[in-house]
Order: C-alpha cells, then structure tokens, then sequence
C-alpha cells in the first residue's frame, strides 16, 4: 500500500484555513462595517420631483450635521446643488464628489450625517431632528416636511411644544387666546396631532397662543381643539361655536386648513378686543 504524507492529505468541503494574526494583534472586529472615507463634496438635487419631494431641506440638514461634528472629516465637505441626477423615482437625491456615489431617499437628518460618514447618537440626531423642523417652520410658517416626512411622531411633538414655550414667551404679555390641540392618539391618528399643532399655529399668525393638549373626551368628533380665552383682560367671550361644540367645550372635527380656519374666525373677535386694549 502507498503512504500519503501528511502535505497530501485534504479534507473535502472544507474552506481555506483563515490567516493567522500575528502576535499581539488586536482581535478582528465583528461589529458594523466602517463607514466609507468622507466626501470632499455634496451635491444637493434640484431637479423638480427630488423638489418636490423635498430636497430643498437637505442642504440645511447638511449644515447641522457638519456643525455638530466640528472636526471631522465630513465637516469640511462643501454643499452645493446639482441638476437631475437621473434616479428621480428615488428621490431626494444627493451625490458624494470625487466618488460619484448617489445617495437615494435622503429623507431624514440621519441619512445626511451618514452620507457624510459621521457617526452620531440617537440623542444628538433627535435634536439635530428638532431644530430642523423648527427652522422649517419658521421659514415657511407651516409644518416642516421634516415633521410630515417623519414616522418618528416624538420628535415632531418635541419640535412643537419648543415653538409653543417660545410663541408663549412673546405673547405672554399680550395674548388673550390660546388654543389648545388634542395630541391623544385618537385625534393624532386622524389628522396627525403634532404636525396640526403647526398648521394651526401658521393660520393664527402670531396673534394667539397654540398649545398640544391631552385627550378632550370627544374621540369620536376629532381631530379637537380646546380654548382658553383669556375674557377677564379682553371682555368678550368665544360665540361662534356650534351647539355641540358648546357641549363638547372644545372645537371638534377641526380636519383640514378650512376647519383651523373657521376656527380662528371664531376666535379672532377676542383677540382683537385684547388688541385694541393694549394701543389705548
């Protein structure tokens, strides 16, 4: 019988024996692969459908990301904007220069910090989230498609109630009226609580308070609104709502623009009396 040595000898199916780390090696990572080197550019497309979908939002978000990573890599990168990038079903697009990578569905400001290769926390990117929203609205005096674009409801809540503390901070002095609007599930459900919390604050114009609110008990007539009326400093009082609404004490079925509207009309007569009492 012929001998086999040992070099000869294999074993089937079986893989390649890995390389062995020289001694003193660090272990080999197992975790997330690392992200790729940062950009030297970005550029933002304008085409009409990534517009549309929103594409104007992520240079701002680009910026906040930068300055929260003062140092990095990523923070160095420079915004510009660029004509259709030919993916359009898949956008708002960005492109990495020199890479030429298109980055699809950037819809969140966390698809812009790893685009950047910039690792933040949950934390930081809720409040990178929240500025974003609330610069949105001031901006464009509606809900930021940052909020509408969101599933992540907390944030979009955080945004308002800081716009609230700070809408409150100036009118304090002056408002008689502040809305108050349901977040319950029921009316956020219906209508999406937080992102009407702007809206509402967009057709009142700086002239009342609005305010998230809890559960009205009139789950079934919502999205409500609730409303203090500050009558002792103005002298009037709320008249223009409907017989159930009086019941109710609270604004109900309040859908869509027309509905914030009727409300404020009903509104505005006390506010305008607060007004006038502070010009005499």
């Amino acid at each position: 019988m012929m001998a086999c040595s040992r070099a000869s000898l294999r074993v089937v199916g079986s893989s390649a024996a890995a390389p062995r780390s020289e001694p003193g090696a660090p272990p080999r990572s197992r975790g997330a692969r690392p992200l790729p080197p940062a950009p030297k550019e970005v550029r933002v497309c304008n085409g009409p459908r990534c517009s549309g979908k929103g594409a104007h939002q992520l240079a701002p978000w680009l910026t906040l990301v930068q300055e929260a990573s003062p140092g990095s890599p990523g923070s160095t990168a420079v915004i510009s904007s660029c004509e259709c990038l030919g993916e359009c079903e898949f956008g708002p697009n960005m492109q990495l220069v020199p890479s030429g990578k298109v980055c699809n569905r950037t819809k969140k400001v966390g698809d812009v910090a790893r685009a950047l290769s910039l690792t933040l926390s949950e934390e930081l990117l809720e409040e990178l989230s929240v500025k974003a929203a609330l610069a949105e609205t001031e901006t464009t005096g509606s809900a930021s498609e940052a909020a509408r674009g969101s599933s992540n409801a907390q944030f979009i809540l955080a945004a308002a109630k800081a716009a609230s503390e700070a809408q409150a901070k100036e009118l304090k002095s002056s408002t008689a009226v502040t809305i108050s609007v349901c977040q319950g599930p029921s009316c956020s459900k219906r209508q999406g609580g937080p992102t009407r919390l702007f809206d509402m604050a967009a057709v009142v114009d700086g002239k009342a308070m609005c305010v998230p609110g809890e559960c009205m008990g009139q789950c079934k007539k919502g999205p409500n609104m609730g409303v203090e009326a500050n009558v002792g400093a103005a002298g009037g009082r709320v008249e223009a709502m409907s017989g159930d609404e009086r019941m109710a004490g609270c604004f109900i079925g309040v859908v869509n623009q027309t509905e914030m509207a009727r409300v404020w009309e009903a509104l505005k007569p006390v506010s305008e009396m607060r007004e006038n009492q502070l010009q005499l």
